[in-house]
């Protein structure tokens, strides 16, 4: 049983919350109390409640209420929430309950691994409050400003939770000015996400709607992403581009698949608040639309007319079934929808086009209408006038024509003889009833192996510049038999030159190094402190790839420092913490370790060197 449990100070973090717990205990570590708390043997605070349910179980009636709502008041995962689908949604349900799961993986791209804080929000609390505690709300790996003050937010280089003597060693993070008045508007985009209950059902309709409405869906449901990621980063300024990563949008073709996928909404969750503001300038307003999106139903709900002059059942509504199918043969008409129609009295089929209504394909004559024809053929009615009474042009009845005296060996009034074999012909291999998809198949089949043939060693890119209507058709409606015939795909991307890429970061890693040593940074140059500095889509390159990138993986390991470098490096800068924490205290070796940990772990020899430092540091005080 848990005796007592702090309350929640406004917007405190429950990292926080856990640490105060701590410090009022009587538990010699945080691995003790965290036994205490949730039954756990973890040596550190997740950064996201793991075995909650434990805790509420083991506290006081009175305030379980209160424990029950630190994981919606006091974290970000009401943030989370309207990115995760239902699978996500399970995994967070089954950590809540004290299982193994990768919630780790799932919360680094929405909470800062490292607590941020603001050092006017540190004074503010101290003076309100009497103790320093981390706001949730700086804890947005993406913003870097404090959404009270709008300052630059810093870190401690050593410490996770701070009192109000570690105000100075803060490390604030470079924000260039002009991202302010984006970072404000985020803050407000947020702030409105936490506080409404959305699911990603409730999210992915609203984007429907507002893209329907704005003409950015096709009929058969399709989005226009391209369209869409292209205005939005043509508005962008180009290092924003690069920060949040959009550029993937523009070198890998396969990141528009994510885009308003359940499946990968969490991965690529910034993009969406940027589309929330450019669709409808924020994501109050974006919620709070009143559109209704509906697509009008191609040629309507029926019934249709029979267009068969032959037919008892001529222009009366006597077709009640349709087929609607997406035109897909064309890239650029995907918005497009043939409609199929049969007359259930003659069998006569006929397309039409949503697009253009107005023209007509017959696809099937029918018997009824045959029959028709042989016997204005018969009575010796000219093509024209055949024409006028079927419907159809005179070039129409001259093909027919043909075929029907190739059966009558020319005889055209020996027709009604041989009405069965022209019926069966004509409905056969009438060029308006043959599948036009097999003629397509065959003719683009030709051409694609013709191309082959050509270029025996080329690559499926090679293949797709130089035929691209084939490449695409085959690739869509023949695909089991154009899989067979392509080339291996070429491992890897062909569109990076890795050398150059190499060269461009490794000049990028010497100046980092350089900058922190100039700037003389009061933390150990790590691996991972480099990294941090670098671009965004930089520093996704080096972690995935730092295989290909030999000149960069040298230029970070001489530009690392040691523990015994930085102390040597750093000792102007100790002297003064230790002269200011004190002020009392003479400067010696025994001092320096007390009050700066990272002097405890140097060596003898760097010892000694420091000694000497010391004491020339003291004699230039007593000098005059």
């Amino acid at each position: 049983m848990v005796h007592f449990f702090p309350s929640p100070y406004p917007e405190e973090d429950y990292r926080s919350i856990i640490h105060r717990y701590h410090l009022n205990s009587s538990n010699k570590n945080i691995q003790r109390t965290l036994k205490d708390l949730f039954n756990t043997n973890s040596t550190y605070i997740s950064v996201l409640p793991t075995s909650w349910n434990r805790l509420v179980e083991r506290v006081p009636v009175q305030w379980r209420t209160q424990v029950t709502e630190i994981p919606i008041k006091n974290t970000l995962i009401p943030l989370m929430l309207p990115f995760l689908d239902e699978k996500k949604l399970e995994l967070l349900k089954r950590t809540f309950n004290g299982h193994a799961g990768r919630l780790g993986m799932l919360s680094k791209e929405f909470i800062s691994n490292t607590l941020r804080y603001c050092p006017k929000c540190i004074d503010e609390d101290y003076q309100t409050i009497g103790e320093v505690y981390a706001h949730r709300m700086h804890q947005f790996p993406f913003l870097k400003f404090c959404y009270k003050h709008f300052t630059p937010l810093g870190y401690h280089p050593n410490k996770e939770f701070l009192n109000i003597n570690d105000q100075d060693e803060l490390l604030l993070y470079d924000c260039p000015t002009t991202e302010i008045d984006m970072e404000r508007g985020f803050l407000k985009d947020i702030d409105v996400i936490l506080k409404r209950e959305i699911s990603i059902d409730t999210l992915l309709s609203q984007f429907i709607s507002v893209l329907g409405n704005k003409g950015l869906i096709s009929r058969t449901g399709e989005i226009y992403k391209r369209d869409l990621i292209s205005d939005l980063l043509d508005n962008l300024p180009q290092h924003l581009i690069h920060k949040y990563e959009f550029n993937l949008f523009l070198e890998k073709r396969e990141y528009f698949n994510f885009l308003f996928s359940k499946r990968s909404m969490s991965r690529l969750y910034c993009i969406y608040f940027f589309l929330m503001r450019h669709l409808c300038g924020s994501a109050d307003a974006f919620l709070h639309n009143d559109y209704v999106y509906s697509q009008e139903v191609p040629l309507g709900n029926g019934p249709w007319k029979c267009l068969n002059p032959a037919c008892s059942m001529y222009n009366l509504a006597s077709i009640k079934n349709i087929r609607r199918k997406a035109d897909h043969q064309n890239s650029a008409k995907l918005q497009e929808v043939i409609n199929e129609l049969t007359c259930p009295t003659c069998n006569f089929s006929y397309k039409i086009n949503s697009i253009t209504p107005e023209c007509i394909t017959i696809t099937s004559y029918g018997q009824i209408w045959v029959e028709k024809l042989i016997n204005l053929l018969v009575q010796g009615e000219s093509k024209e006038e055949i024409g006028k009474s079927l419907g159809v042009t005179k070039v129409t009845i001259y093909n027919h024509i043909k075929t029907i005296s190739r059966i009558t060996g020319g005889n055209i009034k020996l027709a009604t003889h041989f009405k069965e074999d022209i019926i069966k012909e004509i409905l056969r291999f009438d060029q308006n009833s043959i599948d036009e998809k097999i003629i397509r198949r065959n003719k683009y089949r030709k051409e694609f192996i013709k191309h082959l043939n050509q270029m025996p060693k080329s690559s499926r890119n090679e293949i797709r510049l130089k035929s691209p209507k084939a490449y695409l058709w085959l690739s869509r409606h023949d695909k089991e038999w154009f899989d067979e015939l392509l080339p291996e795909p070429i491992a890897g991307n062909p569109r990076l030159n890795y050398s150059v890429i190499d060269q461009q970061i490794e000049a990028h890693v010497k100046e980092i190094g350089a900058k922190l040593r100039s700037e003389n940074v009061f933390c150990i140059i790590t691996k991972t402190t480099i990294i941090s500095k670098l671009e965004q889509l930089e520093r996704s390159r080096v972690i995935r790839n730092l295989n290909r990138l030999p000149k960069t993986a040298a230029a970070i390991q001489q530009n690392i420092e040691s523990v015994d470098h930085f102390a040597v490096r750093c000792l102007p800068n100790a002297l003064r913490i230790l002269r200011r924490k004190a002020p009392q205290k003479q400067l010696s070796m025994d001092s320096l370790k007390l009050y700066v940990k990272t002097y405890r772990k140097i060596s003898k020899e760097t010892e000694q060197i420091i000694l000497q430092r010391i004491q020339e540091y003291v004699e230039d005080e007593k000098a005059p």
